[in-house]
């Protein structure tokens, strides 16, 4: 997954610092749905392929100690092309998943 992720950042041009929602200061800040599905519309397949990530770390997370998780994002992230950017990637999805000894990631 973090292969494709790779490969398809660089076959494809996505304003990073975009966030894909435009804030309406009448509404309070809250965005809606279209401003929330923004960066879906924007970058599908990258949204998709760092979803898949997340999933398998779903997968993972209940039957492992947070050190087995946390050796797994590195591994994986160690053998990417880009170890900061996948690091970051899985971190980032895998944020506030439980793992066997009750932690959360």
């Amino acid at each position: 997954m973090l292969k494709a992720i790779d490969d398809y950042r660089d076959d494809v041009e996505i304003d990073e610092t975009d966030l894909g929602i435009s804030i309406d200061f009448e509404a309070g800040y809250q965005p809606d749905l279209d401003n929330l599905l923004g960066r879906w519309k924007m970058d599908p397949v990258g949204q998709g392929l760092r979803q898949g990530i997340r999933e398998l770390g779903a997968l993972i997370a209940p039957h492992v100690a947070m050190d087995t998780l946390e050796g797994v994002a590195l591994e994986a992230a160690r053998q990417s092309f880009n170890a900061e950017w996948s690091m970051a990637i899985i971190n980032h999805m895998w944020d506030g998943l439980k793992t066997s000894d009750a932690l959360t990631s």
